[in-house]
């Protein structure tokens, strides 16, 4: 190889490291160009799956704290309603009781005449239970008629009932009757008696804040 030769072959080894390294710094550019996208790429998708997911555990949050608050909303009531009830069945006891006391006659008494006034006509029946029956025929008719305030005739009727305790009281030809048994009464005073027990209860946070 002549001298002008091996000038022409370094011009040209010259010439394509530099073109090799021109590509090589491109590349590398590319390269890095690429990776930074990437690692962008990558930490948007992370922080769009972080926001995704704390909504995701907020939104469970509200779903979990609201069925809490329904739960516990009717435990609530749960609890109220039977400790309303409680008071009923402690009411049906007591009553369950009234006979066994020594003026249970006298609440007879009371009863009937209670019924009375309210009824019209002369002549009147009192349907008792067998035990009562045999305890107060003899004496619990005079007692209904002194007490009654006008003119009536009372006697007992031969049919006899069941229950707690009480009487039913019907007049002639029986197109008045008048429901006076402890559990007739306990049933048509409930809904009062009700509200009062409930007042003296705490209220539901939902009623409360209505």
């Amino acid at each position: 190889m002549t001298e002008q030769e091996d000038v022409l072959a370094g011009e040209i080894l010259a010439d394509a490291r530099k073109r090799a390294e021109r590509i090589l710094q491109r590349a590398e550019r590319e390269a890095r160009g690429v990776v930074a996208e990437a690692r962008q790429s990558v930490e948007t998708e992370n922080q769009a799956s972080i926001a995704n997911a704390e909504q995701e555990v907020a939104r469970q949050r509200r779903v979990a704290d609201a069925r809490g608050e329904q739960d516990a909303a009717a435990l609530r009531r749960d609890v109220r309603a039977d400790a309303i009830e409680a008071v009923r069945g402690r009411a049906r006891e007591r009553l369950a009781q009234l006979p066994d006391g020594e003026d249970y006659e006298d609440l007879l008494v009371g009863l009937a005449l209670s019924a009375i006034e309210r009824m019209t006509g002369g002549e009147f029946q009192l349907l008792l239970r067998p035990r009562d029956r045999d305890r107060f025929a003899a004496t619990l008719p005079f007692r209904v008629a002194a007490g009654a305030g006008r003119d009536i005739r009372v006697e007992v009727a031969p049919e006899t009932i069941t229950g707690m305790g009480g009487l039913i009281v019907r007049g002639a030809g029986g197109r008045q009757v008048a429901d006076q048994t402890f559990e007739a009464r306990l049933e048509r005073l409930w809904g009062e008696l009700r509200q009062s027990v409930a007042r003296v209860l705490p209220a539901p946070a939902e009623d409360a804040r209505q």
